[in-house]
């Protein structure tokens, strides 16, 4: 994947900015291009990584922490085998006793459930102690900080993040100029939702399980 350092996405911000570096300062234009990283993220999760640290299964336990380097959690793998998404509601009303159910009662784990936004349910509860749980999802974008610091991002993502944070550092000065911008806004909330939209469709497996979600509400 194409990549832009923090001096490229700098520059971009800049130009829309008619270069104006008296009243923006480049630690002002780094911090806006570092928040515009964060909140592009959340909003599409475009930046997805695995865990690095993989969690050890224990045998019979069914609850274990997300990874740090997960915000959102969207797949768990067993042995780099993949389990079924399914939520807490839904296992419940399958499997009534699923809470304390042990590892020999049923077959080895299947499904895996989110409980919050930090812990994750294995189901039917590993029986073998030792084998690998990873998790992969929406990760913790790098801070950018040094000028040659870099993420993997496309060309076209590189220009919503310049548009949002052109849009964001006016409010310094607010009034009419920062309503003008307002209009760039709008323009970046459509384009994250496409990013989005690409985003799933890049991720049958991910698409169809949220599609599945919604329609079980």
């Amino acid at each position: 994947m194409p990549v832009n350092s923090l001096a490229d996405l700098r520059t971009g911000v800049y130009y829309r900015l008619d270069g104006n570096t008296a009243l923006y300062t480049t630690a002002e234009v780094n911090a806006a291009i570092n928040e515009a990283i964060r909140t592009l993220n959340l909003l599409t999760g475009f930046y997805q990584t695995r865990a690095a640290v993989s969690i050890t299964s224990r045998t019979d336990r069914k609850f274990y922490q997300v990874p740090s380097e997960i915000i959102v959690p969207l797949g768990v793998y067993l042995d780099s085998l993949p389990l079924a998404k399914t939520t807490v509601s839904r296992l419940t009303m399958e499997y009534p006793d699923w809470f304390g159910e042990r590892s020999a009662s049923r077959a080895p784990a299947m499904l895996w459930a989110p409980m919050g936004l930090r812990t994750i349910i294995v189901y039917p509860p590993s029986h073998i102690a030792g084998q690998l749980i990873t998790v992969s999802g929406i990760g913790e974008p790098p801070l950018l900080v040094n000028d040659t610091d870099e993420i993997p991002i496309t060309d076209d993502l590189a220009d919503v993040l310049e548009d949002l944070s052109f849009h964001v550092l006016p409010l310094k000065v607010g009034g009419a100029e920062f309503e003008q911008q307002l209009p760039v806004y709008r323009g970046f909330l459509s384009r994250a939702k496409e990013i989005k939209r690409w985003i799933n469709l890049k991720n049958p497996r991910f698409f169809w399980e949220s599609m599945l979600e919604r329609r079980s509400k």
